[in-house]
């Protein structure tokens, strides 16, 4: 008998954590959820695809109270060490609850699970600096000494770090600095025999609100891609932290029609009677997964170029440390070619 801690924060990390019971052989399993109440969606998944006979455990993240999640963490953590896990694995390990916590537990089979296309720009770092990222540091500097001394009352801090091996649906080798252990997302392994080849769904992603470009630069692109599919219906599926006000936008778009749904995409297109032929987006990792582990789709991916996302995108560091944003997205299209269309000259 084998048991296991999940440290999960996101639909995707779940998913990945279901795949690695039977691969690892886990019969007893634990689920830490850290849930933050600005995404119920995500909660309301996470909830769906838990499996069955779990035991969890949910931590509220409350970043404008640094003093009452860090306590909240800490109890947890108190009690997670009561249990004698045969390993341990983290959705996240840029998440400081999920690093403070396998830090803390120090378990020798700790596996870092995908966090999306978070894992190419990892392993991009692993191979070219030696380590995952640096650890990050917030720019306000009062911030980072309220964290640092909160986090030393509850003995938190300057932990020995922990290291990770991987558990991935991407295609890298292990090596002497890791050992890799393939997902096999045999959840969503699925071969599509009933498509609409006049119908397009597209896979939205909250880069708006400054956060890669402003949203009327994303309504731009938006149409343009529109554009590029006027003889077909174009579905679109806002991401889950897509806000309201932009995806009421996108539906005064002609030929655009939102639909909405509580699943991932992965298991969405596995329910219809008849899916779209294409799947498209920018650099979900949903299309890497639909163009792996799922046949008789055509999946093409918008490479959006330099000019237009904000200046300020192009020199900010992505959350691996190393990489830009812009730096961090194009490895993302790079990796993606392996297996989909990559479109260029159209965003």
């Amino acid at each position: 008998m084998s048991s296991a801690l999940f440290l999960v924060q996101t639909p995707l990390h779940v998913q990945n954590a279901c795949e690695a019971i039977p691969v690892f052989g886990i019969t007893q399993s634990v689920f830490f959820i850290v849930h933050s109440k600005n995404n119920e969606k995500w909660l309301a998944q996470i909830n769906e695809l838990l499996p069955e006979n779990v035991n969890t455990l949910l931590c509220e993240r409350d970043d404008h109270d640094i003093e009452g999640c860090i306590k909240e963490y800490s109890e947890r953590i108190s009690h997670l060490k009561t249990y004698d896990f045969d390993f341990v694995f983290l959705g996240d390990a840029r998440l400081y609850i999920f690093v403070d916590c396998v830090n803390a537990l120090a378990n020798k089979n700790t596996f870092l699970m995908d966090d999306g296309a978070l894992t190419i720009t990892t392993m991009h770092s692993l191979k070219t600096h030696g380590v995952y990222y640096p650890l990050g540091k917030s720019t306000n500097i009062e911030r980072t000494e309220q964290i640092e001394k909160v986090k030393r009352k509850y003995g938190l801090w300057d932990m020995k770090h922990t290291p990770y091996n991987l558990f991935t649906i991407f295609d890298f080798p292990s090596s002497q600095a890791i050992r890799v252990v393939k997902n096999p997302l045999q959840s969503i392994r699925y071969t599509h025999t009933n498509t609409d080849p006049q119908s397009v769904l597209f896979l939205g992603q909250p880069l708006g609100n400054g956060r890669f470009c402003s949203n009327d630069m994303y309504n731009r692109l938006m149409e343009r891609i529109v554009n590029y599919y006027s003889d077909k219906r174009f579905l679109y599926l806002p991401h889950p932290r897509e806000t309201e006000e932009q995806v009421a936008q996108l539906k005064g778009f002609k030929n655009l029609c939102v639909i909405e749904t509580s699943m991932p995409v992965e298991h969405f297109v596995m329910t219809l009677d008849s899916v779209p032929h294409t799947i498209s987006g920018f650099f979900s990792t949903a299309l890497w997964n639909i163009a792996k582990f799922q046949t008789g789709l055509h999946v093409e991916a918008f490479r959006i170029d330099s000019s237009n996302y904000d200046d300020a995108v192009l020199q900010r560091k992505s959350r691996n440390g190393f990489l830009s944003d812009f730096d961090a997205n194009e490895l993302c299209y790079e990796h993606f070619a392996l297996r989909l269309k990559v479109i260029e000259g159209i965003v």
